[in-house]
Order: structure tokens, then sequence, then C-alpha cells
């Protein structure tokens, strides 16, 4: 899975030893960017400002309670304190902005260039969408942001295990919601599942692709379409997203070969795509409510 400069940098400015980060490059125009931060303890100095950047970031804080003093373009932005988990704020990277942290901190953040902003209004066939309506600094409570901050929480703290395609589509969905919410994007729906051709090339993609190394611009470049329309027509035609499918269909191919019974529980995680043994019975377990040896000795009697 790509890793992220934003997060090296990130690391430097808060002067911590690493930060979690996976890249999605779902879109053409720039890599969108989740990476989770952890700082166990309050920082005696406010960080360096930030670089100046053409991105936003959505910072969604985990947790219990957050504390921290924040300035942009050296001002000292009021906030509400201490902000709850859930709440996210907003930063606008063309702005310099600095932290004094009061607390420990645990956060996702959401990095997306703002030429991703463009693409998906070109996609939409609506006028380009240059600014949030956001101030950046203030708290924010967002279901659905804070939902995609907890999809997102496993994927980063095991990088291994994430499929590239529940990233590739939690990044669009990010991207999506942040321009329809507060960006007044009209996104038209997309009428029409995938024609036959479009459905047979897609499975042969996923079925040759059991690893997760394909990408949504992988497959919609297969199909001739927009990324957009491809997670959309996709839906219809098969009622779950390709991230969902391609887990399903791991786990058929599991059943078969434990059935047959001449590979280890070991070969057959790495022969349908799982990063490892433990990672293969989690997500057999939660498919089956049995484990891979308890459904290889259940199939025997």
């Amino acid at each position: 899975m790509p890793r992220s400069l934003y997060a090296r940098s990130l690391s430097e400015t808060l002067k911590i030893k690493s930060a979690s980060a996976m890249a999605s490059r779902s879109f053409h125009s720039g890599a969108f960017t989740a990476t989770l931060v952890e700082r166990p303890a309050p920082g005696p100095d406010p960080t360096e400002p930030s670089a100046i950047e053409d991105a936003f970031v959505f910072a969604v804080w985990q947790g219990e309670m957050f504390r921290r003093e924040l300035w942009i373009d050296g001002r000292p932005i009021p906030t509400e304190q201490p902000l709850s988990a859930g709440a996210f704020s907003f930063l606008d990277l063309r702005q310099r902005s600095s932290a004094l942290f009061r607390a420990p901190v645990r956060t996702v953040l959401f990095h997306l260039p703002k030429a991703i902003f463009k693409e998906i209004s070109d996609e939409s066939g609506g006028p380009q969408i240059d600014e949030l309506m956001l101030r950046p600094g203030r708290p924010y409570q967002d279901k659905v942001v804070a939902a995609l901050a907890q999809a997102f929480l496993p994927a980063l703290e095991q990088p291994d295990h994430a499929s590239r395609l529940f990233v590739d589509h939690v990044a669009r969905a990010l991207a999506v919601h942040a321009l329809q919410t507060y960006g007044g994007l009209a996104v038209p729906r997309c009428r029409g599942g995938l024609a036959p051709w479009q459905r047979r090339r897609l499975l042969e993609l996923l079925d040759a692709n059991l690893g997760g190394d394909l990408t949504l611009a992988d497959m919609a470049g297969a199909c001739d379409l927009s990324t957009r329309h491809l997670v959309r027509a996709f839906g219809e035609s098969f009622g779950m997203p390709p991230y969902r499918w391609l887990m399903m269909r791991r786990i058929e191919r599991a059943r078969a070969l434990l059935g047959d019974g001449r590979m280890s529980i070991a070969e057959i995680a790495l022969a349908c795509g799982f990063a490892d043994q433990s990672h293969f019975t989690r997500a057999f377990t939660k498919a089956t409510n049995l484990s891979p040896a308890a459904w290889r000795r259940q199939m025997r009697f």
C-alpha cells in the first residue's frame, strides 16, 4: 500500500516517531491520504508552522477528549475545549498552522489535495468547487466523517491487512461527502448497472487479484467508466461495493480449498489473498462464525 510524504512531514512537524498512513490512488489528479497520529504525551511547545500546500485536511479526533491550542497564520483560533471524540476540525493548508497539545493525541487525518475536488466536480458535470464552507480550526460534528474515520482505523492499525479497494472506496466516499455537504456539489445519480461484458470483465479482474492489489481506477479503466460511475454501477449490479465482493470471493475460495484438504491453513491464507494466517482466521470467522480449522473439521463429518 502506498505510503505518504504528507505523513512523513507530519511526523517531523509533530516531533513524533512515526505516523501510520495509507494513500489511495483512486483519483488521477492526486493521492488522498489517511493518517493515524498518536502522541502519548502533551507537547511543551507549539509545533513548527505547517508547510504551504494546495490541499485540505479533516482531522477527526479519537479517544475520550482532546485539548489543544491552534494558530493559523500566527493568529490564535478560539475553540471549544475539550473536543469530543468523533468531532473534526478543518485545516486549509494554503495557510500555515501550528498547535500546542494540552493532552495526548490520537486522531485520524484525511488529507485531500485540492485537485481531487476539481476531478470530482468534472465527473459530476457541475461547476468546479474551489472552497468548502468550513472555518479552519473550528470543531464540527458530522456522523458521516466520524464513521468513515472509524472504518479506516483497523486499516491504519494493520496496514498489511487492508484491502486497496476498501481504502479507495472510503477515500472517495469522504471526498464526495465533503464536496456535497460543505461545497454544495450536486452529484447526479448514475442510473443502470453494468453491461454484461463489464460484469464479466470485472469478475475476471477481481478473481485474478484476490490479494487486493486492484484499484478502483483499474476497474473503471477496464470498463471505460469514470470511477464514480463504476462504484455506483457495481453496487446496482452486485448489491455491494467492490471491496465487500472481493472479501466474499476470498471466503468462497477458501471454503473450497479447506474442503479439498490438500493445503494447510497458512497456505490457503496466502492463496486467497490474505496477509497471513491470523488475518485469514479473523476474516473467515467473522464471515462464517467458525474458524478455518473448525470449518474443515465440520466438513469431514
